[in-house]
């Protein structure tokens, strides 16, 4: 892709396109849509013809549903044996429940219970063309197959069969016949599962049993034939299993209680056996034992009391504490007086001190009373120490004498205590037999009430009848699915036809892809259009009316040589006309549209593009402008001469040269005569330039033709030749402008040869038609000329379509507001 590094050139700067346009782009996308309206809608239409078709062919189907309650279970003889109860069904058991139903086992009962393989209409089936058409190739494709097994049968009969297997046909007979019966009868289980739907309803314990039929009357009783085989399967599996269970409940019973009065009498065999007497329910030896450990634990723990008091008042002793020393007297009676009368002379001591100081003989002698009755507090402390001590000892003493007694008693009581092991143990094993035993008879008792009267865990709240209605194919789901696939299909194709549109057909086009300056955007305008406004102009006195013509693309097609076939004809007319326009006053109203509407959106292109190269070209006194395309017939000579005529008539004084020498349009289309002097003669016969030139009465634009009959071999030659460039340097000392209509860039070298002698070029796309690696490719070879380019005009819009085409970011998107400042 080109990239101009130009900052003027591209007005939004380098910087917006560096990074490209956004991925995701909503209004391109809706763009879209508007402009492929017409091939979405098509796809769509076709879509539902289709889904309508299918609908009236298809084979209804009717959908009969029946709805089961799983109740919870109170009591299961299985969890009853194994001392588990359960309260609810979690959600994966109802989930097991729904797989139970599906199941062969419940498909098997269904077909026997309805007799379903001699009901003729589960086996007919109705079917739609499209399953006819399906059934002819598989019968086809099964023909061949049978004929191959055929002739394979037939060559073993023929090389390795025997004549003497006559005796065993009647037994071949009817074991053919069982297993067409039992394929038969998986064919059916098939068949069932193939229409059968069971699904969980919400997160309840309801099951809803649903069955597809062609026929509603079996539809619904096949729906209600899941639910009773499901209930019946139920109470069946339900009593198997409680009779199982009642049969070993029988058994085991009748074995614990033979093992719980063995176990018994192996208890009192042992007790009399060691002469183990109890008391209160234990023995007398274990009395005595715990006795004495209750009172060596008390013992123990009077020493520790002992101890630590005895510690803590040898510590006081030995630290001098007086503060110590007076709390731990405080529970001593004989010291009471004493510490009465230390608190008395401590606080006389304190205020004598706080009056007279600390060293006055009042305060001394306290102090020393203090002290002497300190002293006396210490040798009361010193004598509870000494008892404390006595204390301490008597209670070791009385801990040592328990010990002895308490390992006299363990060693009596080790023999009794293993004797006692043995016992409690058979004691256990007793107590256990018997609680098992009274626990299984319970269990084999209720098991025989419950075999009795069986419960089953579910049933029917909601059974199933005769649909009215089908339930497939529905025809709003299907027609709407028809018109979302169609439109989804004709979205997709829009898509790819936007992604293979490689035209220009915005401005954003222009730059993201060229890196170009944009100039503006020149509609298709009827030659009607133009008419009009050269009837307006007469009526205002500033020229000649002309007549009524057909359409014709401005600016837009080169305007071939006039005569007698041009294709130019009346196609309408238009009031107040005095007279049918001539061909070359067709191509006079085409090729002066600007200056005859010098306020038109048209014109206003084309001053910008004027504006552009003043900017463009600021330090040149006199501007030589090109205008050029890359094709033929994408109107760069219908717009060189509009641009010329139009800043004309803003009053500088402007030559147009038509420097196309192989195809001179310009020449063709504007002076509209025979030509015998031009751009070459005044190049190559030194001709007189200034009567060679044709002057234009309305605006006062000099233009330069060139003869259509001189044939020059090497034009490009001839455009940079030195005779060129005085013929440049000549005209541009007496123009303030210089436009050449350049010839196309794809053909001929001419532009590329002559981009030195200019100073900016015009390059003029044809709007949807100019493909975009054409315009690329031909711009990348030459860096010269493409740093001439002052800016791209796109023409030939079609103005229907270029609404299509505009967004929030274009001028075109707010045409509506500023249209009032334009007048055609």
């Amino acid at each position: 892709m080109l990239q101009r590094s130009d900052v003027r050139r591209n007005p939004a700067g380098d910087a917006y396109w560096q990074d490209g346009p956004p991925a995701l782009d909503l209004e391109r996308y809706i763009g879209i849509i508007r402009r492929r309206w017409k091939l979405v809608a098509f796809a769509s239409l076709i879509s539902l013809l289709f889904g309508y078709a299918y609908l009236v062919t298809a084979v209804p189907i009717y959908s009969a549903s029946t709805r089961l309650l799983i109740d919870t279970p109170e009591t299961q003889t299985s969890q009853e044996v194994s001392g588990v109860s359960e309260g609810f069904f979690e959600s994966g058991e109802i989930d097991s429940q729904v797989e139970l139903i599906r199941s062969e086992a419940i498909s098997a009962q269904v077909v026997d219970s309805l007799d379903l393989l001699n009901n003729r209409f589960f086996w007919s089936r109705q079917r739609s063309p499209g399953e006819v058409v399906v059934g002819w190739l598989r019968s086809g494709s099964g023909f061949v197959a049978t004929q191959v097994e055929n002739g394979l049968d037939a060559t073993f009969s023929l090389f390795g069969g025997s004549a003497d297997e006559g005796g065993t046909d009647q037994l071949s007979s009817l074991l053919a016949t069982a297993s067409d019966n039992e394929r038969r009868r998986e064919e059916a289980i098939k068949t069932l599962a193939d229409g059968l739907s069971v699904a969980r309803v919400d997160r309840t314990y309801v099951v809803a049993i649903a069955y597809r039929s062609p026929y509603p009357n079996l539809a619904a009783e096949i729906a209600n034939g899941f639910a009773n085989a499901y209930i019946d399967d139920q109470l069946e599996s339900k009593y198997n299993a409680t009779r199982r269970a009642s049969e070993w409940l029988l058994t085991r019973t009748e074995e614990l209680r033979t093992q719980a009065a063995s176990a018994e009498q192996a208890v009192e065999a042992f007790r009399q056996a060691n002469g183990l007497v109890a008391a209160s329910g234990s023995l007398i030896s274990e009395q005595q034992l715990a006795e004495i450990n209750g009172r060596l634990i008390a013992a123990r723990a009077d020493v520790a009391l002992q101890r630590a008091r005895f510690e803590r008042l040898s510590e006081i002793v030995d630290s001098n504490d007086a503060g110590a020393a007076v709390a731990e007297t405080l529970s001593q009676t004989i010291t009471s007086d004493l510490r009465a009368r230390y608190l008395e002379a401590s606080k006389r001591f304190a205020e004598i001190s706080a009056l007279l100081g600390a060293n006055h003989a009042q305060a001394v002698r306290q102090r020393n009373e203090m002290f002497q009755l300190q002293r006396l507090m210490f040798e009361e402390l010193k004598r509870v120490t000494e008892v404390a001590g006595n204390e301490l000892q008597v209670a070791l003493n009385q801990v040592s004498v328990l010990e002895d007694e308490l390992e006299t008693l363990v060693g009596t009581s080790n023999q009794a205590n293993e004797t006692q092991i043995q016992l409690g143990e058979l004691e256990r094993n007793a107590t256990s037999l018997r609680a098992l035993y009274t626990s299984f008879l319970e269990r084999y008792q209720e098991s025989l009430q419950t075999q009795s009267f069986p419960i089953s865990d579910a049933r029917i709240i909601t059974p199933a009848e005769a649909p009215s209605f089908p339930s497939s194919p529905n025809r709003i789901i299907t027609l709407t699915m028809a018109l979302f696939l169609g439109a989804a299909a004709g979205g997709a194709l829009s898509m790819l036809l936007e992604l293979r549109d490689r035209v220009f057909r915005s401005g954003e086009q222009i730059r993201t892809g060229l890196g170009l300056e944009f100039i503006g955007i020149l509609p298709v305008v009827s030659a009607n259009r133009a008419t009009r406004s050269s009837v307006k102009r007469a009526r205002a006195g500033k020229g000649k009316p002309a007549g009524w013509a057909r359409k014709l693309p401005l600016p837009g097609a080169t305007v071939e040589p006039l005569d007698d076939r041009d294709p130019l004809t009346a196609a309408g007319e238009v009031d107040e006309l005095e007279h049918d326009p001539t061909p070359l006053e067709v191509r006079d109203m085409v090729m002066n549209y600007a200056a005859a509407n010098p306020l038109s959106g048209f014109s206003e292109t084309l001053r910008s593009a004027k504006v552009a190269a003043d900017l463009t070209i600021s330090g040149a006194s006199v501007k030589t402008i090109g205008i050029a395309s890359v094709l033929p017939n994408e109107g760069k000579t219908t717009v060189s001469k509009n641009l010329a005529s139009l800043t004309a008539a803003q009053g500088a004084k402007v030559l147009l040269i038509d420097a196309d020498l192989r195809n001179p349009g310009l020449t063709r289309s504007a002076v509209g005569r025979t030509v015998e002097n031009g751009l070459a003669e005044v190049i190559l016969d030194g001709a007189n330039w200034r009567r060679v030139i044709r002057s234009e009465e309305e605006t006062g634009l000099a233009i330069l033709p060139t003869n259509p009959n001189r044939r020059v071999p090497h034009t490009s030659d001839l455009l940079t030749s030195p005779g060129m460039r005085r013929l440049l340097a000549d005209v541009q000392a007496e123009y303030d402008y210089v436009f050449l209509d350049l010839p196309p860039i794809g053909p001929v070298v001419d532009v590329r040869a002559m981009a030195p002698l200019l100073d900016g070029v015009v390059f003029v796309v044809e709007w949807g038609k100019t493909d975009r690696n054409l315009v690329e490719n031909a711009l990348s070879s030459d860096a010269q000329l493409y740093d001439k380019i002052i800016g791209v005009i796109l023409n030939k819009a079609d103005k229907e379509k270029l609404k299509l085409y505009e967004n929030y970011q274009s001028g075109g998107y707010y045409y509506n507001r500023y249209k009032k400042y334009y007048t055609s």
